[in-house]
């Protein structure tokens, strides 16, 4: 996740929602664990946009296993943040596809 200090620069302990807030792109790395004994990397590419209020969209291309999980970027996923006055935060994305949600954390 993104560091929201950057938009903030020397503003130790006094980071919120608000500290967030603009576009960001990230890498995906990772293994999914489909069923017992099967592990499958995924790899992909994201662009988030944080709102400075709590919440975000995002667009990502990922591929699991070699395969693509579709022929371009997934849209029109949203999920919530917060970000706490340390810097720290916690994040929640909702896919539009079966995969789920996921939370996440940052320092």
């Amino acid at each position: 996740m993104p560091d929201p200090r950057r938009s903030n620069p020397g503003a130790r302990g006094a980071c919120s929602n608000a500290s967030l807030k603009g576009m960001y792109g990230q890498t995906i790395s990772g293994e999914i664990l489909p069923a017992a004994g099967v592990v499958l990397p995924q790899n992909g590419i994201a662009m988030t946009t944080f709102d400075g209020k709590g919440t975000f969209t995002q667009e990502d291309f990922v591929v699991i296993g070699g395969a693509p999980t579709s022929t371009g970027f997934e849209t029109g996923e949203t999920g919530t943040y917060t970000v706490n006055s340390d810097c720290t935060g916690t994040a929640t994305i909702n896919y539009r596809t079966d995969h789920g949600s996921i939370w996440s954390s940052w320092l």
